[in-house]
């Protein structure tokens, strides 16, 4: 197994977070995945997040909004807002995001935030990584002698895509409150709720490896509430979540989206999540690849024997076993054959061993099963754990027309010991040329072939 720390998909010293838009949600910074399964699978474990709400949390109409009530793996972080003293979460000031300047500018002031830790979760073959966390924690943006509504947020679940999208949902509550008249309203369970999303792309690593993830606001529609959509740079128009809007009360939901354009409008956007944690690759679970095979020279003289050397890789699919002896029940591998095949040859297609007409076999497989077939005696050949092999095959139109009057000659690959699989099966077409004694055939001979008297003729045409 292959530990290390804060691999969502991009890379880092801690980070792999993003992988594919930035590189490939496991490995390196560059260029967006090109194949669905490009990730080994891995276990997520010790996962946190680190997140301020918005903006318009750290200062709001009536100071800092309020994080209480953690319980679980959540916990609250207080900043220097509100005299404390955590440095975890220090987002950068608007416009990067939506902190207010004059808490960043030359007064170093930390927000509030809401911390989940202890997390668990996996990242699939395709890049998918998820992570779930325990607990709940409750903001109001008002003191509670008003009696607004709690937000409660409880057992998120955070995805993210190999491309970098994404959602941070949670089970929301609304708990019991007064409305904007003073009249009761009863707790509201809204379920599971998409809080933050992302679009691709969203992730950047830091030198740590820290990822921070920067939720979809600017252009977001609601078409609930008053919002001027008519903002310039560096002013936002915006608004949360569609869900999240639907489960929170219509009395706060101009805190999550503009009602005009500047000023404190621009702090309503949510703040970046920043994310770490630890990816135990699981090293069983390589990604399974696509078959490829290459033949060093297909295009042969009919007469004699020739020895062609053939490359290959993708052969790595650990669900193709064998099913009958003697290797039932096990990986493998597959044949590798020069022959002349009938067109309906593949095995998946109901092909049978008729319209494969063998002339030279080997059997492709892991090294520790050549013994159980008889070793290179019986034309074992090492397949290697990414998949890959090499070996050498001698080629004769000869040996292949005594084999059959008809078929198309080849190098061919095809599951072996009774497997079926499609993605195996493969075929090099082999053509094989004669001399001519016609007048084109001995002008091209002449020219290039390199006698005396060849060269005698070309000099004079030239001439």
């Amino acid at each position: 197994m292959n530990t290390t720390r804060s691999r969502l998909a991009l890379a880092g010293r801690r980070g792999t977070m993003l992988g594919a838009t930035l590189a490939l949600l496991a490995g390196a910074v560059a260029a967006p995945a090109a194949h669905a399964q490009e990730a080994i699978p891995g276990t997520v474990s010790d996962a946190s997040f680190v997140w301020g709400i918005s903006g318009y949390a750290q200062k709001g109409i009536f100071g800092p909004w309020r994080i209480f009530d953690a319980s679980g793996d959540a916990s609250a972080l207080v900043g220097s807002v509100s005299g404390g003293t955590q440095t975890e979460y220090t987002p950068a000031a608007f416009p990067a995001t939506s902190m207010p300047v004059n808490l960043v500018s030359g007064q170093q002031a930390t927000p509030n935030a809401i911390k989940f830790s202890d997390g668990e979760g996996a990242r699939g073959a395709d890049g998918t990584v998820t992570i779930d966390w325990d607990g709940e924690i409750t903001f109001n943006a008002y003191p509670a002698n008003l009696n607004a509504p709690d937000e409660t947020l409880a057992d998120p679940k955070l995805t993210v895509n190999a491309d970098g999208s994404g959602t941070l949902n949670a089970d929301v509550t609304i708990g019991a409150a007064n409305d904007m008249n003073g009249n009761p309203t009863p707790e509201v369970n809204a379920g599971r709720t998409t809080v933050l999303s992302f679009g691709p792309g969203a992730a950047q690593v830091a030198q740590d490896g820290t990822i921070t993830l920067s939720p979809q606001y600017a252009g977001v529609q609601h078409n609930g509430g008053n919002q001027d959509r008519t903002c310039t740079a560096p002013n936002v128009w915006g608004a949360w979540t569609p869900e999240w809007l639907a489960a929170v009360p219509s009395s706060v939901h101009p805190h999550y989206y503009n009602t005009g354009c500047g000023g404190d409008q621009n702090l309503k956007g949510p703040l970046p999540l920043q994310v770490t944690y630890d990816l135990t690759e699981d090293e069983t679970q390589v990604p399974v690849g696509t078959p490829k095979v290459t033949v060093s020279d297909t295009t042969l003289a009919a007469d004699g024997s020739h020895e062609v050397t053939i490359t290959g890789s993708g052969f790595n699919d650990p669900s193709v076993v064998g099913t009958r002896p003697p290797l039932a029940g096990k990986p493998a591998g597959f044949y590798l054959v020069f022959g002349k095949f009938e067109d309906a040859w593949k095995p998946s297609a109901g092909g049978t061993s008729a319209a494969r007409k063998v002339v030279v076999q080997k059997w492709v497989l892991a090294a520790e099963n050549h013994a159980v077939i008889g070793g290179a005696a019986a034309g074992a050949v090492e397949l290697l754990p990414d998949g890959s092999f090499t070996t050498t095959v001698t080629v004769s139109k000869d040996a292949a027309d005594a084999k059959s009057e008809t078929g198309s000659y080849g190098i061919y690959t095809y599951a072996a010991s009774g497997a079926v699989h499609a993605p195996w099966e493969t075929s090099t077409p082999i053509t094989f040329t004669t001399g001519g004694d016609d007048d084109d055939d001995d002008d091209t001979g002449t020219g290039g072939g390199g006698s005396l008297a060849g060269m005698t003729n070309l000099f004079g045409s030239l001439m």
